[in-house]
């Protein structure tokens, strides 16, 4: 799970899929928070192709406070600190989840804040359920009074 740190759209939007998580088709609108935007993002005057924030990443320094790894996808707190700033509040519009797809956006710089077993989908997957049909249940049930 990333949150984002600028992208290329207006005022640090960027539009995610989240058909994978939760089925709908809908895009959901997210955002890069203001302090790191200000800094990374794309100047006003500048055409977004011609946008490059890789030479301003050495401008930054900050850290994020995340809440403990947990399930729920609808929620998120956190905090961004940059510089010697005061803290900015971070919620669920400042989370780009596993699973998501980026959409409509042409560039989106974030930091990695769950990985692996912590991610918000993996700790919502479980295991497959067994399809069966009811001729193999019964079939099931009579092999086993057969054999015992």
């Amino acid at each position: 799970d990333v949150v984002p740190l600028a992208s290329s759209g207006a005022d640090g939007v960027c539009y995610v899929s989240t058909a994978n998580l939760d089925g709908e088709t809908n895009l959901k609108l997210k955002a890069a928070p203001a302090a790191t935007q200000s800094v990374l993002g794309p100047p006003s005057s500048q055409q977004q192709a011609d946008w490059d924030p890789l030479p301003h990443l050495s401008e930054l320094s900050g850290s994020i406070l995340a809440e403990a790894p947990n399930s729920n996808i609808h929620d998120f707190n956190g905090s961004l600190k940059v510089g010697g700033k005061a803290p900015e509040s971070l919620g669920s519009k400042q989370l780009l989840m596993r699973g998501t797809v980026l959409r409509n956006t042409t560039l989106c710089i974030g930091v990695v804040c769950y990985t692996g077993a912590d991610t918000r989908m993996i700790r919502n997957s479980r295991p497959a359920h067994l399809k069966q049909s009811n001729l193999e249940i019964i079939t099931n049930a009579a092999m086993l009074i057969i054999l015992a």
